[in-house]
């Protein structure tokens, strides 16, 4: 997490005027990481696989 303070850091010496919320707070490989490697989809999405959405958010019993 202190790394992510140092990117914050950075970023606030780098773009002073820039608000906080627009700050990046992970470095460019995590940016990447997160952006492109996590959301990959790779497995296959037919409908045999899926579950019924009633199935996923109906409202559990008591």
């Amino acid at each position: 997490m202190a790394w992510h303070f140092h990117a914050l850091l950075d970023a606030a010496c780098e773009r002073p005027d820039e608000p906080l919320s627009r700050l990046p707070i992970l470095t460019e490989g995590e940016h990447m990481q997160v952006v492109h490697a996590w959301n990959r989809v790779e497995a296959s999405t037919s409908t045999r696989q899926r579950a019924p959405a009633c199935t996923i958010w109906s409202p559990r019993g008591p």
